[in-house]
């Protein structure tokens, strides 16, 4: 329904004027001039122009210059759709005399009426100078006008009540179950990713809460093997399928990892509640932090750009508040050092304005959102305040919250998600806005979602994700076959980050507490290519294997036939297991906290390895372990000058015996 509101008698004298100019603003330059988004919708409202079709442009975003008025923004918005628009200059500026074919009669029997934010403008549209976010609607009517703007700017529901939210809650529940379940079926139930796939959708399954053990576990043994591989012999092999169809084997460094694919199995090992920066006794964070490679990847010689590859690197480390390494870190391999965090954040704020122009060109906000994603941690001030930025807190804020108004606009008011690729329903831009929103804490339900405009009619960001199941069968629901067709976890993700959000949990990303949900690798070792060639990136012999900094160009096995080398796992030891009945706790300052294991041996002519508990060596002298080797037992307990650490702070205890090490994360209350 178009919101109907009958003129007073000023309007008519308004009506041959309104769309008249009356003040012709100075020009600003456009280097200078600050961003704006409006919006701009057309309807004709069942009048139809000579090909007999009527003249519909739904809410369109339009990036315009602070200063600039409404007639830039409808010419802009016309332009692209390729809309005619008839207008002619007069004295007092710019008359519409058609749009679209559709055209004010002699007797102005009926005009292009022109109305701001639910209002009937006062002046015409050269004369209306804009500001950010106003929704602009000409709409083709007469006397007594009964609209005031466009039916796609509409909004009469913008909360929802207790028993809408429970029941919007509890069906999007249900349908990020059955979403999960189809993606497994469909996609790994006969195949395991491995370090060279993608692995992210596997992290927004455990994040989601997937019940799936045995397939994490698989996933997990097969990255653990090629991590093993890549500790014992540099490399590890794996096959590609090449232009032929043929499949190749080929050898894979952490070098030659791209960096979105770092920091995907950065994210996928924490994710498993083990610690990406030792595993195997590799510490991931390096080659994730490469400056080098960064530059590369960022410059173009690869296929992203700054809010892509900046992105990832910050939601990898920040998902367990991994620590980068100083440039005196293995100068030889890393010549260039690491790149810092304050320049990830400057580079992807950076991006935020070419992200915003180009969500605004194509109509899909997805790239705007998913700057603000990674950005998440830095909105508390504490925590931008230590990177010494020079862009003020308050101006990284502004920029947030220009994205947030854009994405909020943006939404439809038809059915609470977003319109794109054809459909007016886009699951995968849904995903990236709902869990932008999410990790700053922002639900889509509550009185902030309100507040913001994110509650459309009544339709919230939820329903519209959990539409995308058919559960008109209720015991055999669908899933939209165009979800399934393409990453489906995207919105697995966007549900799950939205419920955290909703229920007061950790953030989608944050992992630091997660807990421990897989087991090692303990089969075969293979040697990718046990022939002599050039040093690997443990500083053994390894050949025929990327050089450093190589990236997405793997190196092809000789076909020559060779004698392979395999060594088992615990070949490094004669630990096959080691549990431990607690891998994450708080604690405070003066308690304890008592910690079984078990160790399971690889055979039984020999002992198993013997148990060695490690602290942190900057913590060493706030905790005291007390390790029981008989009992298999470790007493953790903070000492009373642990009152001196931030709440928050993350103590890391190392409990290794053989090759087998796990991480015990002691939270400070």
């Amino acid at each position: 329904m178009k919101t109907k509101k009958f003129s007073s008698v000023l309007s008519i004298v308004l009506a041959l004027t309104l769309v008249i100019g009356l003040i012709n603003p100075v020009s600003t330059s456009a280097e200078e001039a600050k961003k704006l988004i409006v919006w701009v919708a057309v309807d004709s409202l069942g009048e139809k122009n000579e090909t007999d079709n009527e003249v519909v442009l739904d809410k369109t975003a339009v990036l315009v210059n602070d200063g600039d008025t409404a007639e830039d923004a409808i010419k802009s918005a016309l332009e692209n759709n390729k809309i005619e628009l008839d207008a002619s200059s007069s004295d007092y500026g710019t008359f519409i005399n058609g749009i679209g074919g559709v055209a004010t009669p002699s007797d102005y029997s009926k005009y292009w009426n022109f109305c701001v934010n639910n209002t009937v403008a006062e002046v015409g549209i050269s004369g209306y100078t804009l500001s950010n976010g106003d929704e602009i609607s000409l709409l083709f009517e007469g006397y007594p006008t009964e609209y005031t703007e466009a039916e796609c700017f509409t909004n009469k529901e913008k909360s929802i009540d207790v028993d809408k939210e429970k029941e919007v809650v509890n069906q999007a529940t249900k349908a990020n179950g059955i979403i999960e379940d189809a993606t497994y079926q469909k996609y790994y139930a006969d195949f395991t990713p491995g370090i060279t796939d993608d692995l992210k959708p596997v992290v927004d399954l455990i994040r989601a809460g997937y019940d799936n053990p045995d397939f994490y576990n698989k996933v997990f043994k097969k990255v653990d093997k090629a991590l093993k591989e890549i500790a014992h012999y540099g490399a590890t092999k794996y096959s590609i399928v090449g232009y032929s169809g043929e499949t190749e084997d080929a050898v894979l460094t952490l070098s030659s990892l791209r960096i979105s694919d770092l920091a995907k199995l950065v994210m996928f090992i924490t994710a498993c509640g083990r610690d990406a920066a030792d595993i195997n006794g590799l510490n991931l964070i390096p080659y994730l932090t490469d400056k080098a490679k960064y530059e590369k990847e960022v410059n173009g010689e690869q296929y992203y750009s700054a809010y892509s590859v900046a992105g990832m690197i910050l939601l990898a480390l920040d998902c367990a508040n991994y620590q980068i390494p100083d440039d005196e870190y293995d100068i030889e391999k890393f010549p260039k050092g690491f790149v810092t965090k304050k320049k990830l954040v400057e580079d992807l704020v950076a991006d935020m304005d070419k992200q915003i122009d180009i969500a605004v060109q194509w109509s899909s906000p997805d790239g705007a959102a998913m700057t603000v994603t990674p950005l998440a941690p830095y909105l508390s001030k504490e925590k931008y305040d230590e990177l010494g930025m020079d862009i003020s807190y308050e101006e990284l804020l502004d920029k947030v919250e220009f994205i947030f108004d854009y994405l909020a606009k943006a939404q439809s008011n038809k059915n609470g998600g977003y319109a794109g690729f054809g459909t007016d329903s886009n699951p995968w831009t849904l995903a990236q806005c709902m869990t932008a929103f999410a990790v700053c804490g922002i639900d889509g339900l509550g009185i902030e979602s309100s507040e913001r405009g994110l509650i459309k009619n009544g339709h919230t960001f939820l329903e519209n994700a959990a539409s995308f199941v058919d559960f008109k069968i209720e015991s055999e629901p669908l899933v939209n076959e165009d979800l399934m067709s393409f990453d489906p976890t995207q919105l697995v993700m966007g549900i799950s980050a939205s419920l955290r959000a909703y229920y007061g949990e950790s953030s989608f990303y944050d992992m630091l507490n997660a807990e421990n949900i897989v087991e090692d690798y303990d089969g075969v070792l293979d040697d990718p290519n046990p022939s002599e060639g050039n040093p690997d990136d443990t500083g053994k012999t390894t050949p025929t294997v990327p050089t450093q900094g190589a990236v997405a160009k793997p190196v092809t096995v000789a076909t020559t036939p060779a004698v392979t080398t395999a060594v088992k796992a615990t070949g490094l030891g004669n630990t096959k297991t080691l549990k431990l009945s607690s891998t994450s706790f708080s604690l405070k300052a003066g308690k304890s906290k008592k910690v079984t294991y078990k160790v399971t041996k690889v055979d039984s002519s020999k002992d198993a390895d013997k148990v060695s508990v490690k602290v942190a060596k900057k913590f060493k002298k706030y905790v005291k372990v007390t390790h029981k080797a008989k009992k298999k037992t470790i007493t953790i307990k903070l000492k009373k000058n642990a009152k001196k650490l931030s709440k928050g702070t993350v103590i890391k205890i190392t409990v290794t015996s053989g090759a087998v090490s796990k991480k015990i994360k002691v939270k400070v209350k």
